[in-house]
């Protein structure tokens, strides 16, 4: 987790939380390859933004396998029109937070 807000806020439009990103040699592979703060390349897995009565998570490394397991786990899911394409996942409440986790490992286990 990168540039993390503790005192974030929700807005209408969503407000960044948090990034989730893998570091090279983690089973990463070259999407949006960047230097972190030390130095070492990583990959951008996932951005994280806060709505009053939502959250949304745009997941940019393997989009397609991160919308099939967070349809699976019955979250709401849409595809999101940049190049690179993204998967929006929506999650509604505090109780279908776990439900995202398969999404995440999908999308890390697709690029290792």
């Amino acid at each position: 987790m990168t540039d993390a807000d503790p005192d974030v806020a929700p807005t209408p439009d969503g407000t960044l939380a948090y990034r989730v990103r893998l570091l090279d040699g983690a089973g990463a592979g070259d999407a949006d390859a960047g230097d972190d703060a030390h130095g070492d390349a990583d990959t951008a897995v996932a951005e994280v933004f806060v709505h009053p009565e939502r959250v949304r998570v745009e997941f940019a490394l393997a989009p397609d396998e991160a919308a099939e397991a967070a349809a699976a786990e019955g979250l709401r899911v849409r595809p999101k029109a940049t190049t690179p394409p993204r998967t929006v996942v929506f999650v509604e409440d505090g109780a279908q937070v776990k439900r995202v986790l398969p999404a995440f490992v999908a999308a890390v286990d697709d690029d290792g």
